[in-house]
């Protein structure tokens, strides 16, 4: 025979209580640099200094011969534009297909 427990107490959280309020910032065409390089060293370099965990880590956004979009987990290189995908996965196969991709 199961014995039943009571269910664990939750507290209801408003979800506007989970955001984070950013309207303090912005990003601005006059606030980037023109080399997009150097845009990208600037933002890791504050990623990395916030101590964000795994600040190399990104999402690559590709689509197929399709059209169709996926995305996926990757990891920058540290070395230019270049990133670590599983071969094979979605990711890695749709830039084969498809070179331009978005990073996030």
């Amino acid at each position: 025979m199961t014995a039943w427990h009571a269910a664990p107490t939750v507290t209801i959280v408003s979800l506007a209580d989970l955001r984070t309020d950013c309207s303090h910032a912005g990003l601005g065409e006059k606030d980037l640099a023109k080399n997009p390089f150097r845009q990208f060293e600037k933002w890791f370099q504050e990623a990395e200094a916030a101590k964000i965990t795994e600040p190399n880590a990104m999402t690559l956004a590709t689509t197929g011969r399709d059209g169709r979009p996926a995305a996926g987990a990757t990891a920058w290189a540290g070395a230019g534009f270049a990133f670590f995908a599983a071969i094979g996965q979605g990711a890695s196969r749709s830039t084969t297909q498809s070179p331009p991709v978005s990073r996030r």
